[in-house]
Parts: C-alpha cells; sequence; structure tokens
C-alpha cells in the first residue's frame, strides 16, 4: 500500500515529499498559453534538478533528445486542483516540472531562489516523424534528424532523435516547440550531417504533418576528429568540436556551402565522429577542449567515395603545458564522472597564479588541464583539484605538486586523492520570533586579509559557496578559508538579514530575518531596445550603515511593458542602475531611492523612467561583396569625437551587430574573420556595411635562402607600422615559409607593416622564436585588393645563421 496524504488537495504520493510538504511548498499554476487560462485537473510531474546539473542526464537534456518519457517513472506526479495550481516541495537545487492535458503539453524549470510566481505554459502538442532511406529506398539506421531553426548563417537544433531499424525517429513534443520558437516561419526537418546542400524539408507551423516525413540521402562519408598533444597521443576531457566546409571561404563560393557546419560534443574527448558528410570537399574543424581557453583547428579533405572515413586530428598544447592525472576518492576508487574544480597554488597560499579549471572527471577519474608553461623560479606550486557538492561547494580536495620547471608539453602528474574539507561554519536561520527557517540562502564571503601596513591582500583559498537551510533551519558551510573571519548573509524571498560576521569554524552560528523591504517601477524604452535585455540593479549607498560585506539584491528584468520589481531589500537607500546587459552599458542611474521593511517604494523617479528619447539600438549588417552574410563579426564602439572615451564591445543577434547609443554620433571598428577590418565614423542608423576581403599575400625569400636544419622553421610576423586607434586592430599576422621558401597568408592588414622574421623548432616543446636583426626595418605595404600580392624578401645570410645558432643555444640550455 502507498502511503498518500493529501495536502491543500493535492495527493503527494511519496513519502519523503510528504515529509517536506509540511515545511516549505512552492505552488506552481499550469495555464494556457494563449488565454493563460486556469488548467483544472491537468497532469504534472516534476523531477529535482540534478545535485551538479548534468548536462547529459537532465529532464531537459533528455527532452531536447525526444526522450522525456524515459524520465517518467523517475518523476513525482500529482494533479493539479480547479484552480489548476499544484504544490511541490521547495527543493534545493530547484526543479523540473512538466504538465499535460487533453492534447496540450509544457514544461518549466524554476530555481530555487526565483522571485517569480512558477507558472507552465501549456500549448496544442504534436510528435514530428520522420524517415530517413538512401537512394535504394533501404532505411538509414541510427541517423540523427533535427527540428532546427535557420537564423542567417546560424543553426539551432531545439529537438533531435535517431533513427530505429525502419528509419524513423520522432521528434517528440515538435508541436510545443514549434509554438514556442521565436522565428516559426523559419522551422525545418533536417537530417543532422555536413551536407551540401542540407537535407531538410521545411515546416508549416500551423498544420504540422501527420504523415512522415521522408528524407532521402545520396553517398556519404564520415569525419573522425580526434585530439592528440604534440607527442601524439590522445588529450581526454570533454570537446565541442565543430566542422565546416573549408572550400566555400573563396570569392565567388556559393553561399549555402559557406554557411554549412555541425557541432558535435564528446564527454570523453578522445574522438567524435561526424557522420553523413559529403563527398568532394575540404573540411576544418575547430575544436575547444574543457580545462582550455585555446581554440584548436585542423584542415583537410574530406571523403571522397561512399562510406569513406577521413581523419583530422588537432593538436592541443602547442602553447600550453597539459597537466593530466588520476582523481581518486579516499578508498582510493577512481571518482569516475565528477564534477571537479581545478587550480594552481603556491605551497604555504602567498602567491596566486592564472588558472582555475571546472570540469568533469572522465569514467575512470582521469582529467587534463592546460596551464600556461611556469618560470624554473616558480617553485612550490601544486595542483588542486576539488571534489564539488550539489552547491559548488569544495568537500573534498586533493594536491601534487608540479614539476620543477614546466614548459610546453604534457605531463602526467599520477593519482590525485581526495580527502574531506572542514567545515567552516555552521548554523542555524530563524525569523524575529525565533522560528527556524528552511530553504533560506546562506551567502559567505571573506573580508581579505590585510597586511601590516594596512594594506588589503587577495587570500588564495577564499571561495566559499552558498549554502541552503535545510527543514530545521540548519547550514553547514565546508571548504578551505585561509582566513580567521567570514562574513554570512541570509536571505529568502520576502526576507532578508544583516550581514553578520563571524569567526572561520564557527558552530552553532544564529541568522535572523526580517521582512524585506522592495522597489518597483517603469522603465520606458525605445521600440529598438523592447526585445534586448534590460535589467535594473540596485546597490546599497555608501553611506548606509552595515556590518560585514555590503549585500545587493538580484537584478530585475525590464518586462515587456517596461515594469520592474526588485525584492529582498533591508532597510537603507539605494543606486539604481538600469544597465543594458549585453555590454553592461549602464543607460541610467537613480541615487538615494529609499526601501523599507516590509513594504514597497514606488519612487517618482522610476516611475515612470523614460528613456525613450536618449537610448537605442543602431543595427548594422555585415555583408560580403557579393551581398552574402558574413558571420562571426565583432564591433567595438565609442561617442564621435571623443578620443579618450572608453571603447565598448558590441554584440551580434541574428547576424546584427548591435550598437547601443545615446543619441550622439558613434565611431565603429569592426573585423571578421578572412576579411579587412573596417572604421566607420559618425554612425547615426542602422544600415549595411559591405566587407572587403582579406588580402592574400604571397612572400618569397630571394636567393633560393633556406634554413639548413629540418628540424628547425623559419616564420614572419606581420604588424602595423602605426597602430590603430580603435581596439583589437593592433593584431598581428604570423605564418610560416615552406620548404621552397614561399610563405602564404591572409591578413586583416592594409598599408604599411613592419615585417619581422623569425626561427623556431618545430617541436612545441622548444624555445620560443629568436628574431633576426634587420637593419633597416623591413617594410612592405599590401594593398586593398582581392588578388595576391607578391614581395620579394631578402635577408642577410650571416643574421640568419646567426638566429639559427641563438635558437639551437636557448633550446639545448632548456634541455638540461
Amino acid at each position: 500500500m502507498s502511503h498518500s496524504r493529501w495536502h491543500r488537495g493535492v495527493a503527494v504520493t511519496d513519502p519523503s515529499v510528504a515529509a517536506s510538504a509540511e515545511a516549505d511548498l512552492a505552488e506552481v499554476a499550469i495555464v494556457c498559453a494563449d488565454t493563460r487560462a486556469p488548467v483544472p485537473g491537468a497532469s504534472v510531474w516534476w523531477w529535482p534538478k540534478p545535485a551538479v546539473l548534468d548536462g547529459d542526464a537532465s529532464f531537459e537534456s533528455l527532452l531536447r533528445q525526444s526522450a522525456a518519457e524515459d524520465q517518467a517513472q523517475a518523476a513525482r506526479q500529482v494533479a493539479a486542483d480547479q484552480n489548476g495550481r499544484v504544490w511541490v516541495p521547495g527543493v534545493a537545487q530547484g526543479i523540473f516540472v512538466a504538465a499535460a492535458s487533453a492534447g496540450l503539453w509544457g514544461y518549466a524549470s524554476f530555481d530555487a531562489d526565483r522571485r517569480e510566481p512558477a507558472t507552465v505554459l501549456l500549448a496544442p502538442d504534436a510528435d514530428v516523424r520522420v524517415q530517413v532511406v538512401d537512394r535504394t529506398g533501404a532505411p538509414v539506421v541510427r541517423a540523427t534528424v533535427a527540428l532546427r531553426e535557420r537564423r542567417l548563417t546560424t543553426t539551432i537544433d531545439h529537438l533531435t532523435a535517431r533513427t530505429k531499424e525502419d528509419g524513423i525517429a520522432v521528434l517528440r513534443h515538435a508541436g510545443w516547440f514549434v509554438r514556442a520558437a521565436p522565428d516559426r516561419q523559419g522551422l525545418v526537418v533536417a537530417l543532422r550531417g555536413l551536407l551540401d546542400p542540407p537535407l531538410e524539408r521545411r515546416l508549416d507551423p500551423d498544420a504540422l504533418p501527420d504523415d512522415v516525413v521522408r528524407l532521402v540521402v545520396g553517398p556519404t562519408g564520415s569525419c573522425e576528429v580526434a585530439v592528440e598533444d604534440a607527442s601524439g597521443q590522445p588529450v581526454g576531457g570533454p570537446i565541442d568540436a565543430r566542422l565546416r566546409f573549408a572550400d566555400g571561404n573563396a570569392p565567388g563560393a556559393l553561399a549555402g556551402r559557406a554557411q554549412c557546419a555541425e557541432t558535435l560534443v564528446s564527454r570523453t574527448g578522445a574522438t567524435v565522429v561526424f557522420e553523413h558528410v559529403a563527398l568532394g570537399h575540404a573540411l576544418a574543424v575547430t575544436v575547444t577542449r574543457e580545462g582550455s581557453d585555446a581554440c584548436l583547428e585542423a584542415r583537410g579533405l574530406g571523403p571522397s567515395r561512399p562510406g569513406e572515413r577521413v581523419r583530422l586530428c588537432v593538436r592541443a598544447g602547442v602553447e600550453s603545458a597539459i597537466l593530466r592525472g588520476r582523481l581518486l576518492d579516499a578508498q582510493g576508487t577512481p571518482a569516475g564522472d565528477r564534477a571537479v574544480r581545478a587550480r594552481l597554488e603556491a605551497v604555504g597560499g602567498d602567491q596566486s597564479f592564472e588558472g582555475s579549471w571546472s570540469l568533469r572527471t572522465a569514467s575512470d577519474g582521469r582529467f587534463c588541464v592546460d596551464s600556461a608553461p611556469l618560470p624554473e623560479a616558480a617553485n612550490g606550486i601544486v595542483l588542486a583539484v576539488c571534489g564539488l557538492s550539489a552547491h559548488g561547494a569544495e568537500l573534498a580536495i586533493a594536491r601534487r605538486p608540479l614539476p620543477r620547471e614546466l614548459p610546453v608539453g604534457s605531463y602526467d602528474l599520477g593519482d590525485f586523492t581526495l580527502i574531506d574539507t572542514p567545515v567552516a561554519v555552521a548554523g542555524i536561520v530563524v525569523d524575529g520570533e525565533g522560528n527556524r527557517i528552511a530553504g533560506a540562502t546562506v551567502t559567505p564571503s571573506i573580508p581579505a586579509p590585510t597586511t601590516e601596513a594596512g594594506q588589503r591582500t587577495p587570500w588564495l583559498k577564499c571561495w566559499l559557496p552558498p549554502a541552503r537551510s535545510d527543514r530545521s533551519g540548519r547550514f553547514e558551510i565546508r571548504g578551505e578559508t585561509a582566513s580567521d573571519a567570514i562574513s554570512l548573509l541570509a536571505q529568502k524571498q520576502g526576507l532578508v538579514g544583516d550581514p553578520v560576521v563571524v569567526p572561520a569554524a564557527a558552530r552553532g552560528v544564529r541568522l535572523v530575518l526580517s521582512a524585506a523591504g522592495s522597489i518597483e517601477g517603469t522603465v520606458l524604452l525605445a521600440p529598438s531596445l523592447l526585445g534586448a535585455l534590460v535589467l535594473v540593479h540596485a546597490a546599497k549607498d555608501s553611506s548606509t550603515p552595515i556590518s560585514g560585506a555590503r549585500p545587493s539584491a538580484s537584478p530585475a528584468v525590464v518586462g515587456r511593458d517596461g515594469s520592474f520589481s526588485l525584492g529582498g531589500l533591508q532597510t537603507g537607500t539605494y543606486s539604481i542602475r538600469v544597465v543594458y546587459a549585453a555590454n553592461a552599458t549602464e543607460i541610467a542611474r537613480v541615487e538615494s531611492v529609499p526601501a523599507r521593511a516590509g513594504s514597497t517604494t514606488r519612487d517618482p523617479r522610476l516611475d515612470p523612467l523614460d528613456l525613450r528619447r536618449t537610448h537605442h539600438l543602431i543595427g548594422l549588417q555585415l555583408v560580403d561583396q557579393l551581398g552574402q552574410p558574413v558571420a562571426h563579426g565583432r564591433a567595438f564602439t565609442r561617442p564621435s569625437g571623443e578620443d579618450d572615451a572608453k571603447w565598448v564591445f558590441c554584440t551580434e543577434e541574428k547576424g546584427w551587430l548591435q550598437l547601443i547609443s545615446d543619441g550622439r554620433p558613434v565611431d565603429v571598428a569592426i573585423s571578421a574573420p578572412g576579411f579587412l577590418r573596417t572604421e566607420i565614423e559618425g554612425v547615426t542608423s542602422s544600415r549595411r556595411v559591405t566587407l572587403r576581403r582579406a588580402v592574400r599575400l604571397r612572400l618569397e625569400l630571394a636567393g633560393g635562402l633556406l634554413i639548413p636544419e629540418p628540424a628547425l622553421r623559419l616564420g614572419a610576423e606581420l604588424r602595423p607600422l602605426r597602430p590603430s586607434r580603435s581596439p583589437g586592430s593592433g593584431d598581428c599576422t604570423a605564418a610560416y615559409f615552406d620548404a621552397s621558401g614561399v610563405l602564404t597568408c591572409e591578413t586583416s592588414l592594409t598599408g604599411d607593416l613592419r615585417l619581422e622574421i623569425f626561427v623556431t623548432g618545430r617541436d612545441p616543446r622548444l624555445p620560443a622564436r629568436v628574431y633576426l636583426q634587420m637593419n633597416p626595418t623591413a617594410v612592405i605595404a599590401p594593398a586593398d585588393h582581392a588578388g595576391e600580392q607578391v614581395f620579394p624578401i631578402e635577408l642577410d645570410p650571416a643574421r640568419l645563421a646567426a638566429a639559427a645558432r641563438s635558437f639551437r643555444e636557448a633550446a639545448s640550455s632548456t634541455e638540461r
């Protein structure tokens, strides 16, 4: 017999749910998406979010893989009451909620600390069935199909599914995703693959097909992408690989071909395989790795005959030190598939380094991270690897020393054994009457210690994650502090407390919450900003006396009607900032706005705050000389005529660069891969910007001059002779001469360029470059045209030999 108990008219069938229901229930409203009318009696399923959110196993991830029904047995099921409401426990890490009723379906994700009412919108739902066959009509098994949205040069896959033995894949809940998509007219069902042209069928969002959608694929091959270090050993760790055609970037190429790309993610990192790759194309792959900031690339020929598999290998660690290890728990068992945080530390904690990584171990506990090479003088450095709790707390930590010298290369540091971290602070959260409060968030912070001279210095090990109080109001925060004091701030929706400073490792800390205040208002925005993310921030005025750390409220989002609400505020006065979130540009500020406990402030300066005539967005559409859209554009902007003004980064939205303007003309600096840099002055309105192709250069060594040693390479750097006034324009172009003494490259730079010649090694573990002494300075001046430009380069053989000799001596010293 199941143990059921009714709470507010809702049957709670799980004993653990019943135990927590009385403590902290959250209300969820089930409503129709179009009318917002309640849906009485709707079937509702809910799941706690994973303790550490696993991108491959969460309900939302499985839903997008058309496998949400696989989670049904793990769900807690309830029924909505006559008002379309259900109550679920306040799970610490948040919940996923799905609901259905008479052809309607919907889902939503809620955090534990949400401030808005929890609502699930139900919309008409339907599945879409897709069959993939070859040209003989035979089914193609285990092919991946997608519900895809095209946005100019990018694609977004809302749903995916794999075909079964009959070649049919079912895109479950496609109807709901179609109705929720921002651009319903741009939706297609497509076969995942790098195909030319893409294999897809457009959907009518108002009449989804009842019959099977049939996709016929022609002969294809596949491409395996591997990540290896300089010695040819595979490099583990999750990777993100993007494969594209490399023969579609020349002028006059078909636009669709240049836009084709597919992305795969691997949890192990050894290899990924792209199936269904069109025949007869050159390919390029870009790989990013967890634990590394480097963007790795490789190019090669794609498959040329049906069924052929080609292999592209990217080299990791060419300019970094790859640190490998295996993580074990206290019993010596491999800690596989575990979320960890890694960082570099100095013994004694008196020195900090750039280097901190969040990652997951492989199934056998192995991991790797990329570090900048460290000098010989940096002795006593360790790599610390921390096992994390549900909310990022460092529950256990392991350390291993690094080699005394750490040049470029790959290093196996051996086994890391986790040891439990100590309790940093523990206590209870209560209200003013002493009643214990469940579900409160306790945020710790550590004041930076001071030197004898009174100067503040950062601690290396000082970050502690927030914690939530349990059903009895208790909380515990674990981690290493390297400090003798901790500041704690407790909050819950509608309640707030003063910061309290306590000794490190204190037990029995008592945090008291009282009613919070709020500030509400309306921000009127120009039409161009209505679809943008605009936030309102509140920071307590510095004149308001408080103890410990100075708290600030969570930012509020400005709604389409302009309304905002800042809650959880202590009594005091606040500085209110309105921010364009895309690049953190402040567009308005109002000082000294009061907040009072248990009440809502509507300051006339914020009700409304009219910004319609002061700020708006300017859109720049980037196209090439054939009028085709240019992807991956970057831009910086600043007010015209103000040379000392700060350059602000611009964002991209659906192929348009978005510039925030306060009404004054702005100067814009634009760059894009494969194109010349472009600067425009006095921009006041949206427009189309035509970019010119990058310059193609060919440098030829005069007199057949070559480096005799095959282990060495000769390269060149091109730098602007006169630095540009815009950011990002001082980058150099670097490339290498081949065996015949010829260097070919593309550059986004024109005008007078300084040419610097260097010698380096083919082995990345050898020292960096040695530059030739060139007197006078060599300068070339590429012209602005698309044809290849040839420049003969004359070098002094004696200076070349001297540079090669210097490099060999440096290499010998390093090896010793």
